[in-house]
């Protein structure tokens, strides 16, 4: 091929490249994978765009030759099939979507793992399937149920485009819709009330096998719930002092930050096997005052205002709890 004919065809396809979201750097990284008569830096087509001179001569016609043909091997192999390639982005979402809400309705049912399959449409390492993982073993903690009989707990995909697509990595965005009920596992009581229309940016990537996996998940939701804190023991067992002046420190930070539900859990921990019935009553019944009050707020019977009120008053009551319970005196 001409050099001039070359390079004209080479620039369109670096124009297309780069409209679907591929950088020089990924073009190059592709190249050079795939022979070893030369090392290709992203620079190259800086100049490449500008100097049509530059590359006059034998060998550097036979070199454009070459990387024209490889650039245009990349753009196939990525888009020879753009829409099949959209329908198994599609897919990936749409299944690992129903994947996620399958393991919600097994949580505390399952015997068998309650993730099992996130990992094939999620990273294992991602942000996203750790955030599913989350919510699984708070929803184990609080022996939460999803409820699909009585109060229909589903979702739907409502909308799908493919905003970015790179060498290793494609940008995906969702308008979705979640409605999930939560109830208590024995008393069958509505814990939690979650209801989301709104959109969601998915980061997907190629892994080392070439499958395409989930590892984030943006969302801006219409939800502005809150779930009660999932207790981490482990980590309350390791912070836990010789000293009595530290322990009380750290049960009044937890407190002061609004995390009671660590502060109490702290106090019952630290004072193992030494706190009397009617402090140890105290706290117990605070603490179901205060899930009672997420409970309350998550399913719409009271507002904001009036739970940030109730939990700041159970603050106030442990805090007072903590300082005559470090003195010795209850």
């Amino acid at each position: 091929m001409e050099y001039s004919q070359a390079r004209k065809e080479t620039l369109q396809w670096l124009n297309l490249l780069q409209q679907k979201g591929f950088s020089y750097q990924s073009i190059c990284d592709y190249i050079n994978s795939q022979q070893v008569e030369f090392v290709l830096y992203k620079d190259f087509f800086t100049r490449f765009q500008s100097k049509l001179t530059h590359f006059s001569g034998l060998a550097k016609r036979e070199k454009l030759s070459l990387i024209h043909q490889y650039v245009q091997n990349f753009y196939f192999l990525n888009f020879k099939d753009e829409d099949t390639f959209h329908e198994l982005l599609a897919n990936v979402i749409s299944t690992a979507a129903s994947v996620k809400f399958k393991s919600y309705l097994n949580v505390n049912h399952a015997v068998n793992l309650i993730h099992s399959g996130l990992s094939e449409y999620y990273n294992d390492k991602s942000p996203a399937y750790h955030f599913i993982i989350n919510s699984l073993k708070h929803k184990k903690q609080y022996e939460w149920v999803l409820d699909v009989l009585n109060h229909a707990s589903t979702f739907k995909i409502l909308s799908f485009k493919v905003s970015r697509v790179f060498s290793q990595n494609a940008v995906v965005t969702t308008e979705e819709f979640w409605k999930l009920f939560w109830v208590d596992k024995i008393t069958k009581k509505l814990e939690f009330r979650y209801d989301s229309l709104g959109h969601h940016i998915y980061l997907l990537s190629k892994d080392e096998n070439g499958s395409w996996k989930i590892i984030e998940n943006m969302e801006k939701t219409s939800n502005n719930k809150r779930e009660p804190e999932y207790i981490d023991y482990s980590m309350l067992e390791k912070i836990v002092s010789n000293n009595w002046e530290v322990n009380k420190i750290t049960a009044l930070e937890f407190i002061a930050s609004n995390d009671l539900l660590h502060g109490i859990e702290f106090i019952k921990i630290s004072f193992r096997g030494k706190l009397n019935g009617k402090q140890i009553s105290i706290l117990d019944s605070t603490k179901k005052s205060y899930l009672n009050s997420y409970r309350l707020l998550n399913t719409n019977v009271i507002n904001h205002a009036t739970f940030n009120a109730e939990i700041e008053s159970l603050n106030t009551q442990v805090k007072l709890l903590c300082t005559v319970i470090f003195m010795g005196k209850m």
